[in-house]
C-alpha cells in the first residue's frame, strides 16, 4: 500500500471571487460571443453545449435550447429515419444549434453517411464535425 502525504483540494477549498461589473442586473448580462475559427468559419451564440448522454441530448431538449441559442448533441440511439425527419424541418435552428452524435466503428459512419446524403439536398448547411481522416469516408 502507498501512502500519499500530498495536500488534497476538493470544492470546498476553492473560492470564486467575482469580478466588478458595472451592470445594474444580471438580466442585463449578455451571453451570446462570436467566434471566428481558424478554418474562416464563423460562430454566434451563447458557448454553451448540452452533452449527448440519454436524458439530455433529446429533440426536444434541442429544440427548447435551440429557442435561446444553446446548442445540443443528440444521443446516438436515434434511427437514420428519425434523424432525417428531425433535421428536415423548416426550423433553422435545428441545423444551426444541433449536432447528430456518432461513435467510431464502421456502422456509425455509415449511419452517418446515410442520414448526411439524404440531408444534404434538403439543407443548405449541415455541420460536419469529424477528424479530417475521417472526412474521405463521405
Amino acid at each position: 500500500m502507498r501512502i500519499e502525504d500530498e495536500t488534497k483540494l476538493d470544492y470546498s477549498d476553492v473560492l470564486i471571487r467575482p469580478k466588478r461589473s458595472t451592470l445594474g442586473s444580471r438580466k442585463e448580462v449578455r451571453m451570446e460571443r462570436t467566434f471566428t475559427f481558424a478554418h474562416g468559419q464563423n460562430y454566434e451564440g451563447i458557448p454553451i453545449m448540452a452533452s449527448n448522454m440519454d436524458g439530455v441530448g433529446t429533440f426536444a431538449m434541442a429544440d427548447k435550447l435551440a429557442e435561446n441559442g444553446i446548442f445540443t448533441c443528440l444521443v446516438k440511439t436515434y434511427s437514420v429515419q428519425e434523424l432525417i425527419d428531425y433535421f428536415d424541418s423548416d426550423m433553422p435552428t435545428r441545423t444551426d444549434n444541433v449536432a447528430m452524435s456518432i461513435g467510431i466503428k464502421q456502422e456509425d459512419q455509415d449511419k452517418f453517411r446515410t442520414v448526411y446524403n439524404k440531408l444534404v439536398i434538403i439543407l443548405n448547411t449541415f455541420v460536419l464535425m469529424l477528424p479530417m481522416d475521417t472526412v474521405s469516408v463521405l
